[in-house]
């Protein structure tokens, strides 16, 4: 069990971490934009950003249902 639920996690926290990296350069994109200072972010990169959060909390909903799994099954 702790195998699994470690590597459950781990791939939670790596997507998040994807999810961020994509938010921050997103986030920067849209400053620079506002400031006259570059394209405004495309489609593209908006849907990326929602694509890869919703990844991140589908790897979290799958650490928490294998945590419940185990509860109902003790």
């Amino acid at each position: 069990m702790a195998e699994r639920y470690a590597a459950l996690l781990d791939s939670w926290k790596s997507a998040g971490e994807r999810a961020r990296q994509a938010q921050r350069v997103l986030d920067e994109r849209f400053d620079a934009f506002l400031r006259g200072e570059g394209p405004e972010p495309d489609e593209q990169e908006r849907v990326l950003v929602r694509k890869l959060h919703a990844e991140e909390q589908a790897a979290l909903q799958a650490a928490l249902d294998y945590v419940q799994a185990s509860v109902i099954r003790k």
